[in-house]
Formats: C-alpha cells, sequence, structure tokens
C-alpha cells in the first residue's frame, strides 16, 4: 500500500544513497530517483487535493503493526501534535542511524563481540521508531483538510529539497564522533 509516510522513508533512503555514493555514476542514479520521488509525492497529494482519482493502491494510513514492542528511546517516540514537516525531519535522522548501524552489520565479523548485541538491539529498535514515525505521518495526513494540502505539498517538497542539508551536517557530527 502507498502511503505519504512510505513515499518520504523512500525518499530519505534514496537520500541517503545519494550522500554516500562512491562513483559518479550512483550519484547520477540517485538523484534521479530524488526527483522522481518528489514527483511522486506530488503526485500522490494531488489525489487528495482532488485533481487525480485515488486508486485502490493509495492509502491515507497503512499501520506496520509491528510486533517487536520493546520500548525505543533513541529518538522516542512521535510528539503529539507533530506536524508531518517536524516527522519527516526525525525520520531522516532515525534512516541516518539505522543506515549507518547497518554499515556494521555488513562487516560483523569485524565487530567486537562485546558491540554485537548492542548494534542488533539497535537494528531492532530504530526500526520500530522508524516505523513509528511512518505511521504518526500518515495518521497527521489522514487528519488534514482538503484545502490545506495545496500548502502542504509546498512546504513538503520544500522540506525533503534541503533534506540532504541535514544529513551532510548529521554525518559530519557522526564522523567526528564514536558512534556506537
Amino acid at each position: 500500500m502507498l502511503t505519504l509516510g512510505g513515499l518520504i522513508d523512500l525518499f530519505t533512503i534514496v537520500s541517503l544513497k545519494n550522500l554516500y555514493a562512491d562513483t559518479k555514476g550512483k550519484k547520477d542514479s540517485t538523484s534521479l530517483q530524488k526527483l522522481k520521488l518528489l514527483r511522486a509525492i506530488e503526485d500522490f497529494l494531488k489525489h487528495f487535493e482532488g485533481w487525480m482519482p485515488i486508486p485502490s493502491y493509495i492509502s491515507t494510513e497503512f499501520p506496520q503493526n509491528k510486533v517487536y514492542n520493546q520500548e525505543s528511546v533513541e529518538f522516542g517516540s512521535p510528539k503529539e501534535g507533530a506536524s508531518i514537516l517536524e516527522l519527516t525531519k526525525v525520520l531522516a535522522s532515525i534512516n541516518h542511524s539505522m543506515w549507518r548501524n547497518q554499515e556494521y552489520v555488513y562487516d560483523f565479523s569485524s565487530v567486537h563481540m562485546s558491540q554485537k548485541d548492542e548494534i542488533i538491539r539497535r537494528c531492532a529498535t530504530l526500526n520500530i521508531e522508524r516505523n513509528n514515525f511512518m505511521d504518526a505521518i500518515n495518521k497527521n495526513f489522514h487528519q488534514v483538510k482538503r484545502e490545506d494540502i495545496v500548502l502542504l505539498s509546498f512546504k513538503l517538497v520544500s522540506c525533503l529539497n534541503i533534506l540532504e542539508k541535514q544529513l551532510r551536517d548529521e554525518s559530519a557530527i557522526l564522523n567526528s564522533a564514536k558512534f556506537v
């Protein structure tokens, strides 16, 4: 099911791929993917503005219903009353932390035994937070009035366009500190 939270999540992941791309080909490919995803987000919102009929594969809500219930405290739960833009920025930070943590999993044999449990726990809890924030974006969008969608679309696309700066800044901070 296609939701706004899912599209934003995918956009942040592709932005991370673009940020960490190690070849011009990957950078060009992910730049094109980002443009296509921005267009998909704009089109998604147009369905709810009334410009296009809403197809059956689009929904305002599609809860993740994760069964792993451990409380996560790294980013916490979405704040009641947070805007879609605020939730989007936190979702991007969560995805960035997941990205960085996942790098340890790719080379798990070189991770010291004392850190392995923490890395796996962190993957699980960050994924729970990621899903909670996607659900919160969807729940928030479900409550947006039709007449406010045009303004939301403009603000969200602007926010997503500057998201890469947030990710670059976070990357610089994370690179200067011990991560696990």
